[in-house]
């Protein structure tokens, strides 16, 4: 009886082809790129302008080109105008300003009202007059935080590339009031009484690695070492606390860092203003140095590289003092660098006025300080649809936004740790996720994936499987010029990844000789169990 039904299926099958004639095997496939994605908000600090630039996509497309989507949102703090804005750090509650010039003060500035900038009353405070304080600086040039201030004392540290000082002070807010007395800060490290210390060593650059422990670069020379305050006692003054990272600028043609960055993915990111190139630093051999030529990667170029950012998924943003704009670099081709056409995308309009001399960036404040854990369901409908997304880091009750690819969506959150959104259709594909809870964020890269909904075997899309349906794909399969089918997945009957004959058999034995149902998603609508080649192109 069972090959009597399998007889009748290929005699369906076989009739049909000769009754439409049998030309020539035609095979299709869909395939998608991707572009680049939502760009994240940014504030970027320019030492010649002597202003700070905020940055917005406001559309999702990948750039800052729109009037709105950048504005200057500092110029001034009480009076006195900025001079030298040298570098930024993001903290949960508030973004950190260190002013080398005139100002001279470690400032914070924290957007309370919501509108996007620190005009309001509290919303800038000095916690550290440097110029006026003891210890003091006099060319402060790089501001870091210590990973121990997420559980423990706040504390920051900041360098003093002047001649005369050549030092780095630690700021520990042992008090708890948010700010820094002079009781809390100390010579952390210093090429006058520090151990085995070149004297002409200028700190220029600090980047915190690990509780109490920092890489220091000497700009000028293209030089790093670690200082590791490996005893305790809130000094460098031993030998072992004082150990060199990287010693070989000339074998890259480094002639000068003008920025160094450590990305989430923990490869360290070196700019160089002079010679115009970017590198990436990996230590693949755990050796906690810089030592070996393939742990050096030349990334890409631009005219002047002043400053970096990694992106929190792939690529940096660069920021160039040359071409006076901002570029977002990143590897497409696989080939572990940015050289290629299309690698390399400038991010703001030509002519940009506002932008000469980008000495530092970074994300807002708050940035990074809500969590994301997973998303249910896993793939997202491209026609909308309800999901909770789980994490952490914002009160239930608070208004919550949600940004994918430009488009803001409203969500609450009931529940701790867990947001609930109506998602509207959505362009299919990866895309990142932009949370927003008051003035934390949190930006997670590839976050969402957008996924065709479909029924399994249900060929024309009419969300009804008969006899039309094999016939369609036996049409689109054999004879040439057909249209093409609205989605492969769908037709894609035994769900192997090929589109073939076995497809309609499969269909024609389902509905005429009792056998087996097509395979998931069915008899309802839903994603691919298996996100694979397929897909749809409606």
């Amino acid at each position: 009886m069972r090959g009597d039904r399998h007889l009748l299926t290929y005699f369906i099958g076989c009739l049909f082809l000769a009754l439409i004639g049998l030309l020539i095997f035609q095979s299709s496939g869909y395939s998608q790129t991707s572009g680049y994605s939502t760009a994240p908000p940014l504030i970027v600090a320019d030492t010649s302008r002597d202003h700070l630039i905020g940055l917005k996509d406001l559309d999702g497309d990948g750039f800052y080109f729109s009037p709105e989507e950048h504005s200057i949102l500092l110029t001034e703090l009480s009076g006195i105008d900025l001079s030298i804005p040298a570098a930024l750090l993001s903290r949960p509650d508030d973004l950190l300003l260190l002013d080398g010039g005139s100002v001279d003060q470690l400032i914070s500035l924290r957007d309370l009202d919501g509108d996007g900038s620190w005009i309001g009353n509290g919303e800038t405070s000095v916690l550290y007059d440097g110029g006026n304080s003891i210890p003091d600086w006099v060319y402060p040039t790089a501001l870091c935080r210590d990973p121990a201030s997420v559980q423990g004392v706040e504390t920051l540290y900041v360098a003093d590339r002047s001649t005369t000082r050549r030092r780095i002070l630690q700021l520990r807010d042992l008090d708890g009031d948010g700010s820094f007395s002079t009781g809390e800060a100390q010579i952390w490290w210093s090429v006058l009484n520090g151990p085995n210390i070149d004297p002409s060593f200028l700190p220029t650059e600090l980047l915190a690695i690990a509780p109490s422990e920092l890489l220091v670069v000497d700009g000028p020379r293209g030089l790093i070492h670690r200082a590791h305050d490996i005893d305790g006692n809130g000094i460098i003054d031993t030998d072992a606390e004082w150990s060199p990272w990287f010693v070989a600028p000339s074998d890259f043609g480094i002639t000068r860092i003008s920025d160094f960055q450590r990305g989430d993915d923990g490869r360290f990111w070196l700019t160089d203003d002079v010679s115009g190139q970017v590198f990436i630093f990996e230590d693949s051999d755990s050796s906690d140095r810089i030592d070996r030529n393939e742990e050096v990667i030349l990334f890409t170029s631009k005219s002047s590289p002043r400053s970096i950012w990694p992106h929190p998924s792939t690529g940096a943003f660069i920021g160039d003092g040359e071409t006076d704009t901002l570029w977002f670099c990143r590897d497409e081709d696989g080939d572990g660098s940015a050289f290629g056409n299309e690698e390399c995308i400038a991010l703001l309009p030509d002519s940009f006025a506002d932008l000469s001399t980008p000495s530092a960036i970074s994300g807002p404040q708050g940035w990074q300080s809500l969590q994301f854990e997973s998303i249910d369901p896993p793939w997202v409908s491209r026609e909308g649809q309800v999901v909770e997304i789980h994490g952490d880091g914002w009160s239930t009750g608070v208004p919550i936004s949600l940004q994918v690819s430009g488009t803001e969506i409203p969500a609450t959150s009931v529940l701790p740790q867990r947001i609930v959104a109506d998602f509207p259709p959505l362009q299919e594909g990866v895309h990142d996720l932009w949370i927003q809870s008051g003035q934390w964020h949190g930006y997670i890269p590839a976050a969402i994936t957008v996924v065709p909904t479909f029924i399994r075997g249900d060929v024309t899309r009419d969300q009804h499987i008969n006899l039309a349906d094999p016939l369609r794909l036996l049409q689109w399969l054999y004879i040439p010029g057909v249209p093409p089918l609205p989605c492969l997945d769908a037709a894609d009957v035994n769900d192997d990844e090929l589109l073939q004959l076995t497809d309609a058999v499969w269909l024609l034995d389902y509905l005429f000789g009792g056998g087996p149902m097509p395979q998931l998603p069915f008899p309802e609508s839903g994603p691919d169990p298996v996100q694979e080649e397929q897909g749809c192109v409606e």
